[in-house]
């Protein structure tokens, strides 16, 4: 509750009339080309597809590639507990650095996340753990990042329409992509070139949305009236 809010002895209306307020404050769309915002949302794209189709099938990654059942249920729940962590974690730091810093910070956690799960059959146990905090604390991306993305990226009275862009474009990742882990399976007999494709998709998303969110830092940056924009 405290997260969700800070000052609870505000009225309803005037809590919802800043959150309108930092709305209507967000960058203008019109700041950003057609083929950036093609770019954030070929970014969202494949976040989905490491949010919905790479999560879903990390028990298969690891149960064919040798590690025990029992082991696998407890890794799982631990990265259940990381993900927790990394949801409020993008948080606070999306406050205090801004969310250009936080998107790279957690694209690069993501990444790495991804890449230590191609190492699944082989890596000691010590880096399977450091591996799975990277990639639990890096799929806050999938999550909370959709909504500071539309936030910063919406033009005035914008925001609702632009998250729900987000949203169905990362619901079509996972699904579109949904069957490519089992295919790749069946044709190679392993989950793992499934998931070193899955840590390409994860610096290419990063690639995609950081250099526009650079842009737009370098626009608010050079405004004073946005100056703690991003």
């Amino acid at each position: 509750v405290l997260l969700i809010k800070n000052e609870p002895e505000l009225p309803q209306a005037q809590a919802s009339g800043q959150s309108q307020d930092l709305r209507e404050t967000a960058s203008p769309r019109g700041e950003l080309t057609r083929a950036e915002h093609l770019r954030v949302i070929l970014g969202v794209f494949l976040i989905g597809t490491l949010g919905l189709t790479s999560f879903s099938g990390l028990s298969l990654l690891y149960t064919t590639s040798g590690r025990p059942v029992e082991t696998v249920s407890l890794l799982l729940s631990f990265l259940g507990f990381v993900l927790i962590a990394g949801k409020c974690l993008m948080g606070w730091l999306s406050d205090r650095l801004g969310s250009f810093a936080a998107v790279s910070v957690f694209g690069a956690f993501l990444s790495f996340g991804q890449l230590m799960c191609c190492f699944a059959g082989s890596a000691p146990m010590s880096l399977i753990v450091c591996g799975l905090i990277f990639l639990g604390t890096g799929l806050a991306l999938s999550t909370v990042a959709l909504s500071v993305i539309a936030s910063d990226f919406c033009s005035a009275g914008r925001y609702t329409t632009l998250l729900k862009t987000y949203q169905v474009t990362y619901a079509l990742g996972g699904l579109i992509s949904s069957a490519f882990p089992g295919m790749t399976a069946d044709i190679t007999g392993s989950y793992l070139p499934a998931y070193a494709l899955f840590f390409l998709f994860s610096v290419l998303a990063v690639l995609l949305i950081a250099p526009v969110y650079k842009k737009i830092r370098q626009i608010h940056c050079a405004s004073p009236s946005h100056r703690n924009a991003l």
